[in-house]
């Protein structure tokens, strides 16, 4: 239930109500708690159809997770009004009508300005509760999001804590399942961070949110693509199509957020073109396992390479001459073979040239 409430069909939330009579809440009416809230409530029960609904009074002062525990509360007050060494002592006070009716009738120390109503409808001061100032108190955790975020644990506050939402989210895996990261947000304290499984103790109130690890799954999770955000363009121009395909997750793949960002090629001033790279991604982890892979190659290398390319171009060129009509190529020599030489930390082609024979 939510703060405000103020009433719920079915049968499930009578709570011994009764009907009222001649407007008024009937004299055998129970009073009772919810959970953790301190307001002690009245019911009533109404027919505005098959099923009947039950009425609250007063409204629902709190928000009240599902589950919460429905107390009976029996008994009154005794209350002392003291001034300097004159105490006045009254007993057996459960609403408000009470306590101001005795105090008009008995005090020396208050007077009572205004009328006294013996008003016994879900308004009136002979239905409401004594009201009380009390200790701070914690209202019911709500939770959401997460079928694993339940509850806090060693939870606890100082009697003067002031009047305040927490607010507790968790924003990243942190180190991983059991690691999150949460940001607390509270109206007399700038926002912080903790981890779960840590007691967190500030100002007048302290709690750990408690570590909850999932079940271990028969198969991988899901890898999604949560957001593509682009960067900011004229409204005649549209976004690129941008495919994010064969998403797959491996074996040993653990929770994670996976953050790509796409730029723009610079321009002249930054020479990649002339800088030397090492190494490359592996074949296997691409998925390019048995294909040829090309990387690239050591300047002094690549120059070598041209040199011989340009050497064999020249010699086929000129060992070889045109048939004529058929367009043919006729070469001169008897045999060229391919073989291969090492060169610094590389293999390279090497041309063994056959002369003509007679």
């Amino acid at each position: 239930m939510e703060a405000g409430d103020e009433e719920r069909t079915g049968f499930h939330w009578n709570f011994n109500a009764y009907a009222l009579v001649g407007g008024e809440l009937h004299q055998d009416s129970i009073r009772f708690l919810i959970g953790k809230d301190t307001q002690i409530y009245k019911q009533y029960k109404k027919y505005s159809s098959a099923v009947p609904s039950f009425a609250f009074v007063p409204k629902i002062q709190r928000n009240i997770a599902s589950g919460a525990k429905v107390t009976q509360v029996i008994g009154s007050y005794t209350i002392n009004v003291s001034l300097g060494s004159t105490i006045e002592v009254y007993s057996n006070i459960i609403t408000l009508y009470d306590f101001l009716e005795v105090i008009f009738r008995k005090s020396r120390l208050i007077e009572v300005v205004g009328v006294i109503a013996n008003d016994r409808s879900p308004s009136g001061m002979a239905a409401m509760e004594f009201p009380l100032k009390t200790a701070a108190y914690i209202e019911a955790v709500k939770t959401e999001g997460s079928e694993y975020v339940t509850h806090l644990e060693e939870v606890n506050i100082s009697p003067d804590a002031y009047t305040e939402n927490v607010t507790i989210e968790c924003v990243s895996l942190g180190d991983g399942v059991g690691n999150e990261e949460w940001k607390i947000t509270s109206a007399f304290l700038e926002p912080f961070f903790t981890k779960t499984d840590v007691l967190v103790e500030k100002l007048r109130w302290k709690f750990r949110v408690p570590k909850k690890i999932p079940p271990k799954p028969e198969k991988a999770g899901e890898f999604i693509v949560s957001s593509i955000d682009y960067v900011s363009r004229k409204a005649s121009q549209a976004p690129p199509p941008i495919c994010v395909d064969l998403l797959t997750v491996g074996a040993k793949a653990s929770s994670k957020t996976i953050t790509l960002v796409y730029k723009q090629k610079p321009g002249p001033s930054c020479a990649c073109e002339a800088v030397n790279y090492a190494g490359a991604l592996s074949p296997t982890c691409l998925g390019l396992e048995g294909k040829k892979i090309e990387t690239s190659l050591d300047p002094k290398l690549k120059a070598k390479l041209e040199r011989i390319y340009k050497f064999r171009e020249r010699f086929v060129s000129g060992n070889t001459y045109d048939k004529g009509t058929a367009g043919f190529l006729i070469a001169k020599v008897r045999y060229m073979k391919a073989e291969q030489i090492v060169i610094g930390q590389e293999e390279v082609p090497r041309i063994l040239v056959g002369l003509p024979m007679g």
